[in-house]
């Protein structure tokens, strides 16, 4: 029987009391005073700053919407720094479904259909305006022009929000962390039981509901 593979946690956000073995990721403007960091997240910032941060010395950074803008953003950085120094970062809600009449394929029966027929999430701008960009499809575009990483947050507020994060789990491999957007107590039992997410980055105030994490 093939064992699940390890369970890591990672902190997103600025310096708190965590234990040492922890990897700690933070945001662009939380990076002053945080010491020593896994990675920085520039959800809005340009490739210049992501380049600067690089040259700097930082470990890793997770290109947003520079990424989405531009894609070829994260392929250059990857080329120049190597894939390991690059990832992408992605915030996602459900895509909203909207109906149209459909009369093109049958001018005497007329029906209503969706405008997605599979539940999905799509991409949050750096302002957390819906861009219709579909989350899966992004991610692995981005892995294929070289990210070595992928940071995905979202809420999942329903059964059908955990069966989209369990196939992006299952497309993404152990290249993707995932953790909450704004929700302050998601199910993360569920979220490793049943989505078998295996690589959370969550803010300080959930790492104590981790099943069996001891945190300091």
């Amino acid at each position: 029987m093939q064992r699940a593979p390890p369970l890591l946690v990672s902190c997103l956000g600025p310096a708190g009391e965590t234990t040492p073995e922890l990897p700690r990721f933070v945001f662009d403007g939380d990076l002053a005073g945080c010491g020593a960091v896994a990675g920085v997240v520039l959800a809005r910032e340009p490739e210049a700053r992501a380049r600067e941060l690089l040259q700097a010395g930082v470990p890793s950074v997770f290109l947003g919407e520079a990424a989405l803008k531009d894609s070829s953003a994260l392929g250059r950085l990857a080329a120049e720094f190597g894939p390991g120094r690059v990832g992408a970062y992605a915030a996602a809600a459900r895509m909203e479904v909207s109906w149209a009449l459909e009369t093109v394929c049958n001018a005497d029966f007329r029906f209503m259909m969706p405008s997605r027929c599979e539940p999905c999430w799509e991409l949050l701008d750096g302002a957390g305006a819906r861009t219709g960009t579909e989350a899966a499809w992004w991610l692995g575009e981005m892995s294929r022009l070289g990210a070595g990483s992928l940071l995905l947050r979202a809420d999942v507020r329903d059964d059908t929000d955990l069966d989209v994060l369990a196939q992006i789990v299952a497309q993404c491999g152990e290249r993707l962390w995932v953790g909450p957007l704004i929700d302050p107590e998601p199910a993360l039992e569920d979220w490793i039981e049943r989505a078998s997410a295996r690589r959370l980055v969550l803010p300080q105030a959930l790492l104590g509901r981790v099943p069996g994490l001891l945190v300091q």
